[in-house]
């Protein structure tokens, strides 16, 4: 229809701009008093007075509930005084009176409902036509759910003519997507893009998928999609693989909630699959999982197609929703069947949503934390020596610490064999790393990891699907846990925490005797790398150590842990024969903070069995030894002084062995 007619009198009400209802009628009959005034003298003023009259003791706030205009429109003599006095005027008018509005929509079911009565009732006059756009679903459904009683009847009521608009054909749309990504993407993306809309001509392609025509309904959900899809690719760019970024961004668009909910319960919604290559598993990705039955046989429902129906009412999904949901997440996590080798394979796919490394990145976009997820993903697929130094480097910033261990944490799954041990002997060697501030690392040297999470990871029975035995798999832990150094290492720490408070994660892979032996094994690499009793190599002996249950009557279990009895002649003669005196310092404690007289601890009788023993030993030595003599003085007064077996040795009677010193060498 043509509106530039000088017979026309057009009003184009956006009524989504208005607060609430009574706004929407002030607005109207004020653009209404401007458009006519010219025509008339006396409508100005009776449309003001009109307005006045209708929101006379209502508030913006408030109006809704105070009450309601149209009731008080058919109850109030004066109104429809001043409605006829109106109308009249408008009649000699004789112009036809357009009232245009747009998206009304996007109101909220109350203020549609009052729309529509205004439309039907309060501004109803002569030669007045209004025009109203608006999805006719979501208009049935608010009225529905105030006013129940056939519906689609009360809007017949309300609208002589209703024209659905004919569905834009799925290129036309496609082609307003392509003009939107003008000077947007990258060259590269470009040239991904351009392989998405090649994929649509020809049949029978499987692995290049376009989901538009299952998201995309209109010029407005082109426009919607495209500006998210805009937001989203500043944060990613060349860091994925384009195609199913792309397809993602429309279930992210159109369910952002579902988008979330998949993501945040990734664990439940996929599964790991292989895929083979001339009967050799060269890779793990996503796929969707499905169900399965009693006899843990899989059925053909997928669990995100149970828990989308579960919550339908949730998230407002109609059948259709649902179908077109799973129907579009299994395009993007299809189970492996080899397609992926051909021909067809996407551009960049080595990028693809479909591996476990790169699976968080098209979800979390980078824009959290100091260490971003793109960046830790990208430094992720470095070989080991390289991915170990960038962990290296960002670890000198005491900042990133926490980040980087939530990075690993949050890896559950991996590509293969190789991404699954490259993972696990980084977090090795970033735990063992110096930490920069030994004070805040409550005293430890090492930036050390969370033990329980890691031996759960390692522990768990999907990594043992990367390996051909257990006997494989043990042999590849046997290699990480053993250490070749003299230092108190994170490792050695962990391999202990296996032997007590993990074992549970570890125990269908090894057994006790084999952690210990491991710990030995440490130990005894230790002191052949040490040429003195430092901190570490007392800490590596005194985590070698053998477990030992005991049932008990009620058949509960009783743990104990004792020195591995193979450890102590090695540390006695490395004592005897390389370090006397760190050995002494170790062996006298202070009585309490508060008092400064000093006593022997336990440590003689543990190594040595009996006090007695070391003194003969030592008394015999002939190494050299600057504590020797003042030890065996102080040892003495301990043992035959009947005052300093009581009170002890006082500080005042040490001039050589610095006791007041703490050992930390």
């Amino acid at each position: 229809m043509e509106f530039a007619n000088p017979d026309f009198i057009v009003i184009d009400l956006n009524v989504w701009k208005c607060s609430n209802t009574s706004q929407i009628i002030e607005i109207l009959f004020n653009v209404l008093k401007e458009k006519l005034k010219r025509y008339s003298l006396n409508i100005g003023s009776e449309i003001q007075n009109y307005i006045d009259t209708l929101l006379k003791g209502t508030t913006n706030e408030n109006f809704n509930r105070v009450k309601n205009l149209t009731e008080m429109f058919f109850s109030n003599p004066s109104i429809e005084k001043q409605y006829d006095s109106i109308n009249k005027e408008i009649k000699k008018i004789n112009k036809k009176i357009i009232i245009l509005i747009d998206d009304i929509d996007r109101l909220d079911k109350h203020e549609i409902y009052e729309v529509l009565r205004l439309i039907r009732n309060t501004a109803n006059f002569s030669n007045t036509f209004f025009i109203v756009a608006y999805d006719r679903n979501y208009i049935l459904n608010a009225i529905e759910d105030i006013n129940s009683y056939q519906s689609h009847v009360f809007l017949e009521k309300i609208f002589q003519v209703e024209f659905i608009l004919p569905p834009i054909k799925d290129k036309v749309l496609q082609d307003a997507i392509t003009n939107e990504f003008d000077g947007f993407l990258s060259s590269e993306s470009k040239k991904a893009y351009q392989e998405i809309l090649d994929a649509d001509l020809l049949p029978f392609n499987q692995t290049k998928i376009n989901l538009g025509s299952q998201f995309v309904f209109n010029l407005r959900d082109v426009i919607r999609f495209v500006n998210s899809l805009k937001l989203s690719y500043e944060f990613v760019k060349e860091e994925i693989c384009f195609h199913d970024f792309y397809n993602l961004e429309f279930i992210r668009f159109k369910h952002p909630e579902i988008f979330a909910q998949v993501y945040k319960n990734s664990a439940t919604f996929f599964t790991t699959e292989a895929t083979r290559n001339n009967n050799i598993i060269d890779a793990y990705s996503y796929s969707l999982s499905l169900i399965k039955d009693e006899n843990l046989i899989d059925t053909r429902i997928f669990r995100l197609e149970e828990y989308l129906k579960n919550h339908r009412t949730v998230y407002k999904l109609s059948n259709a929703d649902i179908l077109s949901i799973v129907s579009a997440y299994n395009a993007l996590f299809p189970r492996p069947n080899g397609i992926s080798q051909g021909a067809n394979k996407v551009m960049n796919s080595h990028l693809s949503v479909t591996r476990p490394s790169m699976y968080d990145r098209y979800f979390i976009l980078g824009i959290e934390g100091k260490l971003s997820e793109i960046h830790f993903s990208k430094i992720r697929q470095l070989p080991f020596s390289e991915f170990s130094s960038e962990i290296a480097e960002l670890a000198k910033n005491e900042d990133l610490l926490i980040e980087i261990s939530e990075r690993f944490q949050e890896i559950k799954d991996f590509d293969n064999k190789d991404d699954f041990e490259k993972i696990i002997k980084t977090i090795f060697y970033f735990a063992n790393l110096p930490h920069p501030d030994k004070i805040k690392n409550y005293g430890f040297d090492s930036i050390r990891y969370e033990g329980q999470k890691l031996a759960e990871l390692l522990g768990g029975k999907k990594v043992l699907k990367f390996y051909n035995s257990t006997d494989d798999y043990k042999n590849f832990l046997n290699k990480l846990f053993i250490t070749n150094n003299n230092h108190y290492t994170y490792t050695n720490e962990f391999v202990s925490s296996l032997l007590h408070e993990n074992y549970y994660y570890i125990q269908t892979i090894m057994v006790q005797e084999e952690i210990s032996e491991i710990l030995l094994t440490n130990f005894i690499n230790a002191l052949n790398k040490s040429d003195k009793l430092s901190i570490g190599l007392w800490h590596h002996y005194l985590r070698c150590e053998e477990r030992r249950e005991v049932q008990n009557v009620d058949y509960t279990y009783t743990v104990s842990y004792t020195i591995i009895e193979a450890a102590k002649p090695l540390l006695r003669k490395f004592i005897l024969e390389k370090d006397i005196d760190n050995f002494i310092r170790i062996t006298i404690r202070q009585d309490s903070p508060f008092n400064e007289t000093y006593f022997l601890n336990s440590n003689i009788q543990n190594l040595f069995n009996r006090d007695e023993i070391f003194i003969w030993l030592l008394r015999r030595s002939h190494k050299p030894s600057k504590y020797k003599e003042e030890f065996l003085c102080s040892y003495d007064l301990l043992t035959t002084n009947n005052e300093h077996k009581q009170a002890g040795v006082p500080l005042s009677f040490f001039k050589v062995i610095p006791v007041k010193e703490p050992f930390t060498e």
